[in-house]
């Protein structure tokens, strides 16, 4: 079954969709941002190491990214 991700561009961080309330919640909050992701896109960012001398980042439409390190 797959769960549904949201992407923030601003924290370059991914949120279960399952758990959004709870962040709303919490101290930190939720981010504005959020982005909705696939399924491909939450495994390949977040599932995976960067490529070498690369990091997680975002493009300038907000999406995630490997940028330079």
């Amino acid at each position: 079954m797959d769960t549904h991700h949201f992407w923030s561009p601003s924290r370059l961080s991914f949120y279960p969709a399952s758990m959004l309330d709870a962040y709303r919640k919490s101290d930190a909050g939720l981010p504005d941002d959020l982005i909705l992701v696939s399924e491909e896109v939450f495994r390949v960012f977040a599932l995976n190491h960067p490529p070498s001398g690369k990091k997680r980042g975002a493009r300038a439409d907000g999406a995630p990214d490997w940028i330079d390190a």
